[in-house]
């Protein structure tokens, strides 16, 4: 079930590149959107107003950085509403950062300045509600590094392709999540069941030319277990089925892994390169979160993304994938090293469609709407599995103390037997269960009626005799084998 939890941490945060024909670029995530404003400013801001993140050169500096910072965020900005709590400091001899509040502290802020030049710098700031400030500032962070100049495109290039139009479509197989996908692309794959507990997700979106793909996952991707120091002496024990031992894998190792061993090979791509690789935190952040949220504690989660290029029959192709690890350790390195499950998304396009498939890629992504019907259902059978399991267990293990202790109670009767044989005695029972001893050689036992001879001394008190004798006032005694 973890292979959910991953892409419950990827929807809406696939950042797909954004290049601007005002010359800059940026990874935006899904359903973001750019404005632009005078002397270059740029922001990026989320379908909530209140989470963006902004860059602003600063022309005509007078002061440094931390004296520029203080001028404005004293001026009053539209942007930053009722600032309080303004905490600065210097970063370097050449930059200062401050962080503040915003709308009656019902909102949190940052701005870092940056010197670029005698009289010029950069504002990068960001900005966010009070109680998510923390799980979406590594997200915010990420599209402010990503931002670049890249120069104006000559006079006649082409605008940046639009998104393509899009079309509703549900998970094919048990109608585990809804999404949307390019109008006319096809759908394969869907929910692979090794067990309750092992449920995969691998989707492939194809163009209608086959030359374009979107991947929300690879059912491919078994379990992996990693040896302790002590288990790795067992590498040839078989494993579970969809379990296999393998490395330790981060997140951008494995969607490096992912990208040159899979895709490369799927799509047959020739020379085949990784042109970039960059964990992704605001990813492992989101992804804890979900987590957390959905019950699923101990888990190390990492995420990575790599971007790559390659050629497939004489056609340039580019991609990107964004891989994630989720490892639950075994708490001691010696006895296992512990388990991880591995999850993938990305894109896989001609170079001349790259930037509008990742954006749709991207659209992808941020619009999966998880059946939570499905996903309890699932996670309650593999609940339910858990407990036939050591139910299971449990029986064996009163069956097997159960067969001990017969094994251990008939090896004393033998022990017993053998004692009263070597020493000429038979052990007897009566009716109320009093146990006696008598010598051995009679066929028939029985106990005097008289009381005061079984209380002065039992053993006394039997008879012997050859032949059953019901007539007289005695009472029976029964061999104890």
């Amino acid at each position: 079930m973890r292979y959910w939890l991953a892409l419950l941490a990827f929807s809406g945060l696939m950042a797909a590149p954004y290049r601007d024909p005002d010359g800059f670029a940026l990874d935006l995530p899904a359903e973001w959107q750019v404005k632009k404003f005078g002397q270059g400013g740029v922001v990026a801001i989320s379908p909530d107003p209140s989470r963006f993140a902004l860059i602003l050169p600063v022309l005509g500096r007078t002061g440094d950085c931390s004296a520029t910072l203080r001028q404005a965020l004293s001026s009053g900005w539209n942007a930053f509403p009722g600032i309080a709590d303004v905490q600065l400091q210097a970063a370097g001899s050449r930059s200062a950062v401050a962080g503040f509040s915003v709308r009656q502290r019902q909102g949190r802020g940052a701005m870092l300045c940056a010197e670029t030049g005698p009289r010029s710098a950069m504002f990068y700031a960001l900005s966010a509600p009070a109680a998510q400030y923390g799980v979406d500032r590594p997200a915010l962070l990420a599209i402010l590094k990503s931002f670049r100049y890249t120069g104006r495109p000559a006079a006649g290039a082409p605008a940046p392709a639009a998104v393509p139009p899009m079309e509703p479509w549900r998970e094919p197989t048990e109608g585990a999540y809804q999404s949307v996908k390019p109008a006319g692309w096809l759908v394969s794959g869907g929910v692979r069941r090794v067990s309750n507990s092992d449920v995969r997700v691998g989707i492939h979106l194809l163009s209608p030319d086959r030359s374009a793909g979107i991947f929300l996952g690879d059912t491919r991707l078994s379990k992996c277990f990693v040896p302790g120091t002590f288990s790795s002496q067992y590498g040839s024990a078989p494993m579970g089925e969809g379990v296999e031992r393998c490395p330790y894998r981060d997140g951008v190792q494995m969607a490096e892994f992912y990208a040159a061993r899979a895709l490369a090979g799927d799509w047959r791509l020739e020379g085949f390169q990784i042109v970039s690789r960059r964990p992704r935190p605001d990813l492992n952040q989101l992804g804890s979160q979900a987590s957390a949220t959905l019950g699923q504690m101990g888990m190390n989660q990492s995420y990575g993304e790599v971007r790559f290029v390659g050629s497939r029959g004489g056609v340039p192709m580019e991609g990107a994938v964004i891989g994630a690890t989720l490892f639950t350790s075994s708490g001691s390195v010696d006895p296992n090293g512990g388990m991880y499950t591995s999850y993938v998304t990305g894109y896989l396009a001609p170079a001349d469609r790259a930037a509008t498939v990742g954006a749709a890629a991207n659209r992808v992504m941020g619009s999966v709407r998880w059946d939570y019907g499905w996903v309890t259902g699932n996670r309650q059978a593999a609940i339910n599995d858990s407990r036939m399991a050591l139910e299971y267990n449990r029986q064996i293990a009163a069956l097997g103390q159960r067969m001990f202790e017969e094994r251990d109670a008939s090896n004393q009767r033998r022990a017993n037997a053998s004692g009263h044989l070597l020493s000429g005695t038979v052990e007897l029972q009566g009716p109320d269960g009093q146990k006696y001893q008598a010598k051995a050689g009679s066929n028939y036992y029985y106990l005097d009626t008289d009381a005061a001879r079984r209380v002065s001394d039992p053993n006394d008190a039997v008879a012997r005799r050859d032949v059953w004798d019901h007539d007289v006032d005695l009472q029976p005694l029964a061999i104890v084998p």
